[in-house]
């Protein structure tokens, strides 16, 4: 598995992870770095299909304050 996050990746870049890293399952993620604790992630075809998401659909509520 190869992760990011802290800025998004282009949605070109997620869709040559396929030919770059035929072994990898790509993934990405939000978080909390005051408490270096994750909010929400996301990873392979979900990934692949969403790449401006940082959640599988229907997995999370994030309200604000």
């Amino acid at each position: 598995m190869i992760g990011g996050g802290g800025a998004a990746r282009s949605a070109e870049q997620v869709a040559d992870f396929d030919s770059a890293f035929a072994n990898t399952i790509p993934s990405t993620g939000w978080g909390i770095t005051e408490t270096n604790s994750l909010g929400t992630t996301i990873n392979g075809p979900d990934y692949f299909r969403r790449p401006n998401n940082c959640v599988r659909p229907g997995m999370a509520q994030v309200r604000g304050a």
